[in-house]
């Protein structure tokens, strides 16, 4: 993918456009507000289908939010780190600052595969883990499970991540994690991610302030919409932002249910054979445990 529909994207001359999804807000005719750390409120501008556009001249590590009309703060759903925790400021992060070293790395079949499924926090630290690599290869295995390595609320709940594109900051920073990754594959190692869309909708998730179509009420709660465009581009981008700008080697999506959740997941298979197309092995998988 080329371009995400969610989340900053730096527009040149250190410029950032910010994007937000919010029906809600567009319906009521609620004005919603782009904040940058040391730059003070920037209006946004709608652009059609609930979108709202604003720009701002700021760059990599700058701190944002959007400030809803009844003056609540909210981070970006699509935050690539936070300062704080779920709550707090949103942070700038480019990818492209990461200067890969093992990047001739083409994954391996799954069936050739010996996984070590482990918790990132039972490590501390994206960097504890990665210097743990090469006593786990010594004991014959070749790939990796990472439970979700995700920003938790201040709870710590169980598979708790409202914003599912942001790492957890106590672990590192995104880079750190990219680090983790690539020091895997020079070692031979593939790294698996699992991703718990089911609990998405949890009480920390903003969301249902400004966008309450993502979700659905119906015998499992406030369950994902998967009927609607933007809710499937949303996971879709997720699911491609981690197979892409952290090269992880397959992912394993967890208990989505419904024809809606299904059709999803087959679209999601037909972009990842679309877009990793390097050779080399990139798997999806499906699980309920």
């Amino acid at each position: 993918m080329t371009a995400w529909q969610f989340g900053p994207q730096f527009s040149g001359g250190g410029s950032t456009r910010f994007r937000l999804w919010a029906p809600d807000a567009v319906a009521q005719g609620c004005p919603v507000r782009l904040e940058v750390l040391g730059l003070g409120p920037r209006p946004m501008h709608e652009c059609g289908n609930g979108w709202l556009e604003g720009e701002a001249p700021c760059g990599p590590g700058s701190r944002y939010w959007f400030r809803l009309d009844d003056g609540i703060s909210v981070p970006d759903p699509a935050s690539r780190a936070q300062a704080v925790d779920v709550h707090g400021a949103s942070i700038l992060c480019d990818a492209s600052e990461y200067a890969w070293r093992n990047s001739e790395w083409r994954g391996r079949p799954m069936e050739a595969a010996v996984i070590h499924e482990l918790d990132i926090g039972l490590h501390r630290s994206f960097a504890d883990l990665l210097n743990h690599l090469p006593t786990l290869v010594a004991r014959g295995y070749n790939a990796i499970g990472l439970k979700p390595p995700l920003q938790s609320s201040p709870a710590k709940k169980l598979r708790h991540a409202p914003l599912p594109f942001a790492p957890e900051r106590s672990y590192g920073c995104p880079h750190h994690l990219r680090a983790l990754v690539d020091h895997a594959h020079g070692l031979g190692m593939m790294v698996l991610m699992d991703l718990v869309y089911d609990q998405f909708g949890c009480e920390d998730n903003h969301l249902f302030r400004y966008a309450s179509p993502f979700f659905k009420r119906d015998e499992l709660g406030n369950s994902i919409n998967f009927q609607q465009p933007e809710v499937r581009q949303f996971f879709t981008e997720n699911a491609m932002y981690w197979l892409t700008d952290f090269r992880i080697d397959g992912l394993r999506v967890h208990s989505l249910e419904g024809a809606a959740a299904d059709c999803w997941i087959r679209e999601l298979a037909d972009t990842v054979r679309a877009t990793c197309h390097n050779g080399g092995h990139v798997h999806l998988v499906c699980g309920n445990a």
